[in-house]
């Protein structure tokens, strides 16, 4: 071989190699641009659609059916076909009806043609469009097909996931063509395989994250997943939604409960060192909208393989307001008993014993009126006046402090002048007063308006003065004084009488303790007149405060609202 030739044959090989290259080149070219067009795809059809044209654009010259095969693998449908154009017609009437909508059942497979299926390696079909239709297309038809067509060779690529098959693609070649590319061809079959699983795997996660996102918003309760380092809310359900607003990416405790800094009771630290999925348990008060809920905390893994927090609160605000009205009836059935033994210890005690010096000098009296004078009569009837009157006034407490207790007390509020309780209470008094020769100061300003019921009031006022009288020395004195503020009217009563210890006012407005000290001039009291007062005070929306030193007096304060929608706190 001379130098020419051998030039020449160096040449044809460099040019052979320079094609090969090139061909490799534009297969890694496509399959480069596949991919990334695969990858940016959202939905399994783009990614078919992608695949077939990408086959066809390496087989230009051929026709290609991609197929399907449904969930059992029981049958299979084509999805496309591509490079059929204005043959398709042709085809459809050949065989009487479109290929696209034919069923074609699966052949049972022998495990090596299994293999062959999920391999990912092209496999030549022999038996023609017969063959390569699973046989749903007769042999006479499927000739007339070939012929028509112009179908030489016949190749199928398999693509599967999990190892197992769900489609292939059916290369149908013209006659007198070769498969091209087939290493690019093989490739792709696999690189479609991991693409089809990945957006099938995403689909089912979306799939459950749609459902799971159902679930969780058809719950009547607050539920929302916040990561455990970052305390960034990931998800939240329609429920917080419709209180809070779109929160999702803020930091739990500042948009759940208005705080700059994680939450006193947050879970996330014990759940963080705890077991996955174990529920941490408590009822909280939320610090916006102030209900009671009762919440469940759990580790659990989300969707991304991370652990998170999640909560699910459920409102108990109406159980709590059931359990409060609970405990307020207890106290209340409570304090009844304690009423109804108060009762019975007056009727036992207070009454019985004033009767029974009645029922004595009354029966001594006339038992022996012949021998009695009639001073010592006069004496003992004195006895029997006073202890009648005695006890018609305590029947009189008795009777006004049961009906404060079953509420048949009707009060009736309006504009009324506080110094004219004041002056009537005096008046009514006087005698006391001048018995004891009790200096009063009166400084209460005259027409003083409070919105209270007067008849209920000036019980309360009469009751504080006669009290202040029967606690106050001979000779001592009384200061009254009103005060206007903003939302209330406040009348003083100060004595500077025998005072009382903290233990005795601390006892004063309990039924249970029986408080009934007599006066300075030995005056009887029964205990109940304060009792009386209070709650008269609180049905016209009132309150009564007392100071007091023993030895030293006493102050009771009244405080009353100065118009119709005052409240006294």
């Amino acid at each position: 071989m001379n130098k020419t030739e051998k030039l020449e044959k160096e040449f044809l090989l460099l040019k052979k190699e320079n094609a090969i290259l090139k061909n490799h080149y534009k297969e890694l070219e496509i399959i480069k641009n596949t991919i990334n067009n695969c990858t940016k795809l959202s939905n399994i059809k783009e990614i078919y659609r992608t695949f077939g044209e990408t086959i066809h654009e390496l087989n230009p010259q051929a026709f290609i059916v991609l197929s399907l095969y449904d969930k059992t693998l029981d049958s299979q449908n084509i999805r496309e076909i591509y490079g059929a154009g204005s043959k398709m017609q042709k085809i459809i009437n050949i065989i009487g009806k479109d290929p696209r909508k034919i069923k074609y059942e699966t052949p049972d497979f022998t495990e090596e043609q299994q293999k062959a299926q999920t391999s990912g390696k092209i496999i030549k079909i022999k038996g023609g469009i017969h063959e390569a239709s699973l046989k749903k297309i007769p042999k006479t038809i499927s000739k007339i097909l070939e012929k028509t067509l112009s179908i030489g060779k016949i190749y199928a690529l398999g693509f599967a996931m999990n190892n197992k098959p769900f489609g292939n693609i059916i290369i149908f070649l013209k006659k007198g063509n070769n498969l091209e590319h087939p290493n690019a061809l093989q490739t792709l079959s696999n690189h479609f395989s991991v693409e089809i699983s990945r957006k099938i795997s995403e689909e089912k996660l979306l799939r459950s994250n749609e459902i799971y996102t159902k679930i969780l918003n058809n719950i009547n309760a607050r539920i929302y997943v916040a990561d455990m380092q970052t305390y960034k809310l990931l998800f939240v359900n329609k429920n917080i939604k419709e209180s809070f607003g779109e929160i999702n990416g803020q930091k739990c405790y500042k948009a759940l409960q208005n705080l700059n800094s994680p939450c006193s009771f947050c879970t996330n630290k014990k759940l963080i060192e705890g077991k996955p999925y174990k529920t941490i348990t408590w009822e909280h008060q939320n610090n916006i909208d102030k209900k009671w809920y009762k919440i469940n905390n759990s580790k659990i893994k989300w969707f991304d393989g991370e652990f998170v927090r999640l909560e699910l609160a459920t409102d108990i605000t109406e159980q709590k307001q059931t359990e409060n009205k609970l405990k307020e009836n207890s106290l209340k059935l409570k304090e009844l008993n304690e009423t109804k033994d108060k009762f019975f210890s007056i009727i036992g005690h207070d009454i019985k014993s004033p009767f029974n010096s009645i029922i004595g000098f009354a029966k001594l009296i006339i038992e022996d009126f012949e021998e009695l004078d009639e001073e010592e009569v006069f004496e003992m009837v004195n006895i029997i006046l006073k202890a009648s009157t005695e006890t018609n006034n305590l029947l009189d407490k008795l009777l006004l402090w049961a009906s404060t207790q079953n509420g048949r007390i009707e009060i009736h509020p309006k504009e009324n002048d506080i110094f004219e309780i004041i002056s009537t209470s005096l008046l009514h008094l006087i005698s006391n007063i001048e018995k004891k020769k009790i200096k009063i100061n009166n400084s209460a300003k005259e027409n003083t308006i409070a919105f209270f019921d007067n008849e209920s009031i000036n019980t309360v006022v009469r009751n504080l003065l006669s009290n202040a009288i029967k606690y106050s020395n001979q000779g001592g004195e009384i200061n009254l004084s009103t005060t206007k503020n903003s939302n209330s009217i406040i009348l003083t009563i100060e004595d500077k009488g025998i005072g009382m210890s903290k233990e005795t006012i601390d006892n004063l407005f309990k039924i249970d303790k029986k408080i009934s000290v007599r006066g300075t001039n030995n005056e009887k009291g029964t205990g109940l007149g304060l009792l009386i007062c209070k709650e008269f005070i609180e049905l016209n929306n009132g309150k009564i405060s007392i100071e007091s030193t023993k030895g030293k007096g006493s102050v009771f304060s009244l405080t009353l609202p100065l118009t119709k929608n005052d409240k006294i706190i």
